[in-house]
């Protein structure tokens, strides 16, 4: 029994009306990332593009309506993929796709529970610092986004992980950072118009030093 040809098997059915198959779909997609994480990230992607034009109609608001698509395909998802131990595998191939940065960081609602700070965090640690500098730079972009604060605070206190993916495995002490990661971070940090939104993630940052 191969798993994989099974789930995209399933996919491609039920993803002919997601939201009537939202639940299946959530656990086909996720258990994608866990077998072969290239895989689950490419039918994140079709799904996104594929309901594009109905999700575009949902994006100007704060916040995707909680029964709508982009409720689904993006905060539930973001949520469920950008988590998984297996995203490290492709968190560089993420950052490098401008599509879906744009869609998920620059275009729509971004909640604090969206895992953004994974996948940033996880970057500057193994030293892919245009990666991370390309989701920020979306984030930055986007008018709606402005948990400076928060997102520094998340992303600084996963370098105690070392180089693991999840800040579910913890190392015990911290690991130094490089020169070029500390200042990566500040040079980042600085670019925050919000004065008081700055210097709260400046604070965050100088545990670094």
């Amino acid at each position: 029994m191969n798993k994989e040809e099974i789930l995209l098997k399933n996919y491609a059915i039920l993803s002919k009306n997601i939201m009537k198959n939202k639940g299946p779909l959530q656990s086909a997609i996720t258990q994608l990332m866990e077998v072969n994480p290239e895989t689950g990230l490419d039918v994140w992607e079709r799904s996104i593009r594929d309901n594009m034009s109905e999700l575009s109609q949902e994006m100007d608001g704060d916040e995707f309506p909680f029964d709508g698509m982009g409720y689904f395909l993006v905060t539930t998802l973001e949520n469920d993929l950008l988590k998984n131990e297996g995203f490290g595998q492709v968190a560089e191939k993420f950052a490098d796709n401008d599509f879906l940065v744009d869609v998920l960081f620059r275009k729509s609602p971004v909640t604090e529970y969206s895992g953004a700070e994974y996948v940033i965090s996880y970057l500057i640690r193994t030293g892919k610092l245009d990666g991370a500098g390309k989701i920020l730079s979306a984030l930055y972009g986007n008018e709606k986004f402005t948990s400076y604060s928060s997102l520094w605070e998340q992303i600084i206190s996963g370098f105690q992980y070392g180089d693991s993916y999840s800040p579910g495995f913890f190392f015990g002490e911290e690991k130094e950072q490089p020169d070029e990661v500390k200042d990566f971070c500040v040079s980042w940090i600085e670019k925050i118009e919000d004065e008081e939104q700055q210097a709260a993630a400046m604070t965050y940052a100088m545990t670094l030093f």
